[in-house]
């Protein structure tokens, strides 16, 4: 499924009203039949409830004032309050209004502040609120009336149903334009918007319905939107095994870390990369934990390094490279430590190994960026925002206001695909990025992120080109996670529950 940014979007607008030839009043109409099918659905029958719509001047204004209409031909009682003057609303909304008047329907302008207490006995004795003051083209800080109904609206404690985005959100980022409405539902049309399904903007919207209001799909096809979020049926294809195989049919996956600080992680990985269907599943660590991590996971082949102080340097570096021949797939970082030795040992690995590598955890803390350009093989990093950080200089609030632009920005310079962890991963490969609808909050556990490297990997050996390993692998590890949560809850969510469920999520996925 795509996911748009507000130009996109615009592109589209015009591009179907110009070009097919679609009137914007139209598109307005079948908006407004959208959310009103929605209204119905959440709230059943609307005769005798009570709404008041809130509408902007512009055309996210039009679709409050077509709902509005259709709100009273089903027998509900609608106040209807404008953000504006009546003789600004022109063109497709004003065409929506002059019907509103020509029926007979009173509207309110709230154009100041001390207007809001004359309207205020209306709203708190609706059932229902309408946010349709301010749209997709939402420009600079929410000032003025606006910002002071967002508030208003957001103190009322009541249901809210925005119409294609909650007023004053940033729907390219999901930032908060100063003062956003806190939406009970939110019904985007077309396709949502990049900030909606990004944090903090989907916390915003409450339940997001994508609804078809008549874009034809030349018009997406010709925008060729550069995000995408997945549905389960759009996903590369995992397809059932055939009968005569044996595990040399699935890959032989390396996973490198631990160190005399940390020797869980390197294990949970490895367990990861198992349940994901690797045939082979091999765990490089110093010799110096080999006794403590040998046999956690029977089914995982142990091979021990040597370590300088309790960490992987360049010797162990050296000692990798004739392993290499027989394996499909590496990933590397977590347990290392930090230290000159592990950089020394990240260095010669990025620079000499030939296979798709992914690097996290301490991989990351050890590298400087610049070294990634060196790789023989593809490359996948998997950074927090506070590694992201380390790796770009920039502030760890900066990251998570800008996630997209900045994994995009990472993958393209140094050439590799970016998985920026977090609510709502981002994956940035090529032209492409793409959100994951999958996850919850339980999954901030330690090890969690141990879990994803190994699940990328145990993609990456069987077979799976760089990009769809990633793809894949963060749609199943919050799959796997939100299996968890329903039989358990979030709370007390532990790696381990995570990795022995991935299996249970990927046969949710198998494609025949």
């Amino acid at each position: 499924m795509y996911v748009l940014t507000a130009e996109e979007m615009a592109r589209a607008d015009r591009l179907t009203i110009e070009n097919i030839g679609i009137p914007g009043v139209v598109l307005m109409e079948h908006a407004a039949l959208s959310a009103l099918a929605e209204i119905e659905n959440d709230f059943g029958d609307v005769k005798a409830k009570r709404f008041s719509v809130f509408c902007g001047r512009g055309s996210n204004g039009g679709d409050g004032l077509a709902l509005a209409r259709l709100l009273i031909q089903k027998g509900a009682e609608c106040y209807v309050f404008l953000s504006g003057r009546e003789g600004d609303i022109v063109g497709d909304e004003g065409i929506n209004l002059g019907i509103l008047k020509a029926m007979g329907v009173y509207t309110a302008e709230v154009t100041q502040r001390e207007n809001i207490k004359f309207i205020e006995r209306h709203v708190r004795g609706s059932d229902i609120i309408v946010d349709a003051i301010l749209g997709t083209g939402i420009k600079g800080e929410v000032r003025g009336i606006n910002k002071d109904l967002i508030e208003f609206i957001n103190d009322m404690n009541k249901s809210v149903v925005s119409i294609d985005v909650p007023s004053g959100l940033n729907c390219d980022t999901g930032k908060s334009m100063g003062s956003v409405v806190r939406a009970n539902t939110t019904v985007t049309f077309g396709y949502p918007k990049t900030g909606e399904v990004i944090y903090p903007g989907a916390e915003y919207v409450g339940k997001l319905v994508v609804a078809d209001i008549g874009y034809p799909d030349r018009v997406f096809k010709e925008i060729n939107p550069a995000g995408r979020c997945n549905t389960a049926d759009e996903l590369p294809a995992i397809r059932r095994r055939g009968l005569n195989t044996h595990k040399g049919d699935y890959g032989h996956v390396l996973i490198i870390g631990g160190s005399k600080d940390y020797i869980g992680a390197p294990v949970i990985s490895s367990l990861a990369a198992l349940k994901t269907g690797a045939g082979l599943v091999t765990m490089a660590i110093p010799a110096c934990i080999a006794g403590m991590v040998s046999g956690r996971v029977p089914e995982v082949i142990p091979v021990s390094l040597s370590d300088e102080g309790g960490y992987l340097g360049r010797k162990a570096a050296d000692e990798l490279k004739d392993f290499m021949g027989g394996v499909d797939a590496v990933a590397v970082g977590p347990g290392l430590g930090r230290n000159k030795e592990v950089k020394a040992f990240m260095s010669e690995l990025i620079s000499e190994c030939p296979l798709p590598l992914v690097i996290d955890a301490d991989g990351l803390n050890n590298i400087d960026p610049s070294m990634l350009v060196k790789a023989k093989g593809k490359v996948i990093v998997t950074p927090h925002p506070g590694e992201m950080a380390r790796l770009t200089g920039k502030s760890i609030e900066n990251i998570n206001e800008n996630r997209i632009d900045t994994a995009r920005e990472f993958a393209y310079k140094y050439g590799v695909v970016c998985i920026l962890k977090g609510a709502g991963t981002v994956i940035a490969c090529g032209e492409r990025y793409y959100v994951s609808p999958t996850g919850n909050p339980g999954m901030a556990t330690a090890g969690s992120g141990d879990v994803l490297t190994g699940i990328v990997a145990g993609f990456l050996g069987q077979g799976f080109k760089a990009s769809d390993a990633c793809v894949l692998g963060t749609y199943v590890h919050g799959l796997a996670g939100d299996l968890v949560r329903d039989k358990i809850g979030e709370y007390g969510m532990t790696a381990t529950d995570i990795a022995k469920h991935i299996p249970i999520a990927i046969d949710k996925l198998i494609k025949e």
